[in-house]
């Protein structure tokens, strides 16, 4: 997804507000990577009901729960 989010900051930005835009992106892409290590650590480190690494996985069940709440209102 990163070509099409730096294509459409180059279609929808110029001058001063690009390189907000840019460096926005590359705070929040630093930041995810950073988050995701550290993370992943501690839910390793917890080894959540006996299953060592794989409670990773689950880091996805409370983002996919948000989003369904969130779009419960959403017509497709």
């Amino acid at each position: 997804m990163v070509p099409q989010v730096l294509s459409g900051i180059q279609v929808h930005f110029s001058g001063a507000e690009r390189t907000r835009a840019q460096g926005l992106l590359v705070l929040t892409l630093s930041g995810g990577a950073v988050a995701g290590q550290v993370l992943g650590g501690v839910l390793v480190s917890a080894n959540l009901f006996g299953l060592t690494w794989r409670p990773i996985f689950l880091i996805n069940v409370p983002v996919g729960v948000a989003l369904l709440a969130r779009c419960s209102t959403c017509t497709w």
